[in-house]
């Protein structure tokens, strides 16, 4: 069983809707006690870090999520949720995150010049690259969904399995032994999020 945590932020039915039409069981909890039970936790998120943050503690889930990343699980930030696992947010002052994958949180910039118009919203194929299953198979021109300004920006650049082009490279994907985010809505993105949220499902069951 894969569970959603509902912390108040976060798009939690269009994800459970998408682990049932991949046949995978998955369930929405607001209670961080029942955590430990999963095989598997989704860490969602919308809108701004400080906010998202606040909430995640707010309600309790920030150590059991530390706890069930350390006891080897697998967790799978998604958008915002992607963020959290960071060291440091920066959007709206500087906010403390899980410190599940060393980095920070900042505005998306435009080193070539090209101001872009922000928040980064629509469709963009992503580049893969790396060995981790999590982004194995991808069908298609592997085009996902995203919405955001910020981008996280991991001091370790091999934790990085998926980038896409938005004015130069934006952080789309990362991935940490039994870390995952995605700055992508998988359960908006078809096929190819189908396809993502399955690769994670798996690695779900193998632990």
């Amino acid at each position: 069983m894969i569970h959603i945590c509902d912390y108040g932020i976060g798009n939690v039915q269009s994800i459970l809707n998408a682990f049932s039409r991949i046949g995978v069981s998955a369930e929405i909890i607001s209670d961080p006690e029942k955590i430990n039970s999963a095989d598997g936790l989704i860490v969602p998120g919308v809108g701004a870090f400080g906010d998202a943050v606040y909430m995640l503690r707010n309600m309790g889930f920030e150590q059991p999520i530390i706890d069930f990343a350390q006891a080897g699980k697998p967790v799978l930030g998604i958008c915002a949720g992607m963020q959290l696992l960071a060291n440091i947010g920066t959007e709206f002052g500087k906010h403390r995150g899980l410190g599940l994958i060393e980095g920070t949180v900042d505005r998306i910039s435009f080193p070539l010049g090209e101001e872009l118009v922000l928040p980064h919203m629509g469709w963009n194929a992503l580049k893969t690259f790396g060995d981790d299953k999590i982004v194995a198979d991808l069908p298609g021109d592997k085009t996902c969904y995203f919405a955001h300004s910020f981008q996280f920006v991991p001091d370790d650049r091999s934790v990085i399995v998926a980038t896409v082009d938005y004015g130069g490279e934006i952080v789309a994907c990362v991935a940490r032994g039994n870390v995952f985010g995605a700055q992508f809505h998988p359960e908006k993105s078809q096929e190819v999020g189908l396809k993502f949220l399955s690769n994670f499902a798996e690695k779900c069951a193998k632990c």
